[in-house]
């Protein structure tokens, strides 16, 4: 039993996913066309919260392209809209093409002709692969503590930022890959070397194909200096020759296949390609450094009054997906992090995990608040990132950054000395003064935000 509970939790969300499908129950806000057309929110099968007219992109363009491509037997062109539209490069749309084998969220499409079933499916799968993915992450960073993996999980799915953007397979995908990789680093056996190179090219494909990169360029970020920093901790073990080796092969072996299949696609989807890439955003608009505000980045506190629509948003933010963010407070555990690291440093115990999170959080930091040169926003790809779409990066760092802290007892309080009870006395402090003064500022400025305080829609 005590080598099957680590399942338990996965098996739990797909059982939901199947429950919710054959109830055909989703989230979609198609039901703001009864708003427009009879001024009612209420219709028949509605059972919870309301439709929002900030879910446009979803209710107008995405859902109801998505029934025509069930409707048409998934083709490449929909001939639909207009003199016909090339869905190949769009990720969430299903094509009966090669690549449909790596988006999984949309496998009954293929599999069934019940169009309401493989709809309820397709939102549910979405939320399961970043449940399922953080969990095996965090699992994996915490030494398989399966209480804080859960809390990890669904602290991602109860963020604001999830909820409004629902960037659910980036960061599911994005964490498989992560997890791949520390097991290649880990295992020792060639077939798990085999299964887990093969995941982690599955994981980087879904991961690339999405083709959104203000988000994918921060999770990459974070992703990359996480492997880093686990490559430091295990360097040991690592750069034995046999292990460096095993681990080299699969890691190139992993990168030639999603290279083959980002070719595939490029010469595929060539045009379309060529015209997003022409666009103003995401395509060839040039983001400088620098242009954050604070206020923005450490609102995640109130995001609760977003609920509400009459409340609308605050600090001349367009709207609420634009206004929502992480809970940002473990960026305040930084000072405490890094004093415990630096008094453990002369007895080779420093952890790799949270430096490497931090840095990644100071490279983001400094590139949302301080006018670098464009040199530098260019070599790192930050140019194609509005610094609100930075808040993904800086929000999966610093959850990522909460269970890794828990679960290591060398950032346990020691109430003997007076360095501990200051340092704890000034981030307290520091992170009640910073939250008072936006607060205080938005209240000021936008103070109709704060008329209707809400725990949950009716």
């Amino acid at each position: 039993m005590k080598k099957y509970k680590y399942y338990i939790y996965p098996v739990i969300i797909l059982f939901f996913v199947l429950i919710l499908s054959i109830f055909k129950l989703h989230g979609s806000s198609m039901g703001f066309y009864n708003v427009l057309l009879n001024g009612n929110t209420r219709v028949e099968g509605h059972i919870y919260g309301e439709p929002r007219a900030v879910r446009s992109d979803e209710y107008v363009v995405s859902t109801p392209l998505l029934i025509s491509q069930d409707i048409n037997d998934e083709p490449v062109v929909n001939e639909d809209v207009g003199t016909g539209i090339n869905l190949g490069v769009n990720y969430d749309k299903p094509t009966r093409t090669i690549f449909a084998l790596f988006k999984p969220s949309q496998f009954t499409f293929f599999l069934s002709n019940n169009i309401e079933f493989n709809f309820a499916f397709y939102w549910w799968a979405k939320y399961a692969i970043m449940l399922i993915g953080v969990y095996l992450l965090t699992l994996k960073l915490t030494k398989k503590n399966v209480l804080l993996s859960v809390f990890t999980s669904l602290l991602f799915l109860f963020t604001p930022f999830i909820q409004w953007w629902l960037p659910l397979e980036l960061i599911g995908f994005i964490s498989f890959a992560i997890y791949f990789f520390l097991n290649i680093v880990d295992t020792k056996e060639i077939k798990y070397t085999i299964l887990n190179t093969l995941g982690l090219a599955y994981s980087l494909i879904s991961f690339g194909l999405i083709l959104y990169p203000p988000f994918q360029i921060s999770l990459a970020w974070v992703a990359l200096l996480l492997c880093l920093g686990y490559v430091i901790k295990k360097r040991k073990e690592v750069f034995e020759r046999r292990n460096l080796l095993r681990i080299g092969i699969a890691v190139v072996s992993s990168v030639l296949i999603t290279g083959l299949f980002a070719y595939l696609f490029y010469t595929r989807f060539t045009d379309v390609i060529d015209i997003i890439s022409s666009t103003v955003y995401p395509g060839s608009r040039f983001i400088s450094a620098g242009g954050g505000s604070l206020d923005w980045l450490l609102n995640g506190s109130l995001n609760i009054l977003l609920q509400k629509t009459s409340n609308g948003v605050h600090s001349g933010i367009g709207n609420q997906s634009e206004a929502s963010n992480f809970f940002l407070l473990s960026i305040f555990l930084i000072p405490w992090i890094a004093y415990k690291n630096i008094i453990r440093k002369k007895k080779m115990k420093v952890d790799w995990l949270s430096i490497s999170l931090i840095v990644v959080i100071f490279l983001f930091l400094s590139w949302y608040f301080l006018p670098l040169p464009d040199w530098f926003s260019r070599i790192t790809f930050l140019y194609m990132v509005l610094p609100e779409r930075l808040f993904i990066g800086i929000g999966f760092a610093s959850y990522l950054l909460i269970p890794i802290f828990l679960n290591n007892n060398m950032y346990r309080f020691n109430k003997e000395k007076r360095t501990d009870k200051l340092i704890v006395i000034l981030s307290f402090l520091l992170t009640y003064l910073v939250h008072y003064l936006i607060v205080t500022k938005i209240y000021l400025f936008a103070n109709d935000f704060f008329k209707s305080p809400q725990i949950l829609p009716p």
